[in-house]
């Protein structure tokens, strides 16, 4: 058997048949032209090569606040190793768009290899990757040359984000950290933190260290510079409260070894 195939389709009309349907749902238009070919004796064993040119399509997410939305771009789909190859797409998450290339393996449940390059407005995080709670809120603008890797419903992060202008809410500081700017380098299981200028309760500060253990409970080491000294410190972020393991305060000429907890009680 070969069939030669050069159709438009919705990508709604699959959403019955895609592995794409455990993970969010994709919509939006597409031309597809590929060809199929195979035995049909004594097992149906058919080999598909598709290219999909794609218009402006959407895909959702089951936890999702914001949708991904003006998807453009070519796909290039296996059907026996499912795999989409992804040439180059531009997408919108919000007001702010990013271009991505890589693979999606459509296996069960899928999983992601992508480059992901350009702004992103941080509000759009929401729902797109693991949550924990001892980062509250988070909003402002990033700039992103990220790799994605991994199952769709928990990827790995790993590359560079400069924060532009941001404002989070962390769990224990009673007040926001405001004006947020500096580099974070992302790696499997660990954040770096690169001079992270901020405002507290408007005094200026800058942070460097790492993050560990963010998917449970996550772990801080890190050095704060203050307008009048620097602060070391190990501790342990809690959704309720900042546990400090061990710190030293040094202030104008003074030092001052801390522990205990940070809440905003």
């Amino acid at each position: 058997l070969e069939i030669f195939i050069s159709s438009s389709l919705e990508f709604s009309g699959l959403a019955g048949i895609t592995p794409l349907k455990t993970a969010g749902q994709l919509t939006g238009p597409a031309d597809v032209t590929g060809v199929c070919r195979g035995p049909l004796k004594p097992k149906p064993t058919l080999d598909c090569l598709l290219q999909a040119d794609v218009h402006g399509a959407s895909f959702s997410g089951p936890a999702a606040a914001n949708p991904i939305r003006e998807i453009t771009g070519r796909i290039r789909y296996d059907l026996l190793a499912e795999r989409a190859s992804i040439e180059h797409l531009t997408l919108q998450l919000l007001e702010e768009r990013l271009t991505s290339h890589g693979a999606i393996i459509l296996s069960e449940p899928p999983r992601l290899d992508l480059a992901v390059t350009g702004r992103l407005d941080l509000r759009g995080l929401h729902g797109w990757i693991p949550q924990t709670e001892a980062l509250q809120a988070i909003e402002g603008l990033a700039s992103l040359d990220l790799t994605i890797q991994g199952p769709m419903v928990s990827p790995q992060l790993s590359g560079r984000v400069e924060l532009l202008e941001g404002r989070a809410q962390l769990a224990g500081i009673p007040q926001p950290l405001e004006r947020l700017r500096g580099t974070l380098v992302l790696s499997e299981g660990r954040i770096e933190l690169r001079e992270i200028s901020m405002l507290l309760a408007e005094s200026p500060l800058t942070l460097s260290g790492t993050v560990t253990e963010f998917q449970t409970v996550p772990r801080i080491q890190a050095q704060v510079r203050l307008p009048d000294g620097t602060l070391q410190l190990s501790g342990r972020w809690h959704p309720d409260r900042l546990v400090i393991d061990a710190a030293e305060l040094a202030l104008r000429g003074s030092r001052v070894q801390l522990s205990g907890d940070v809440s905003r009680n």
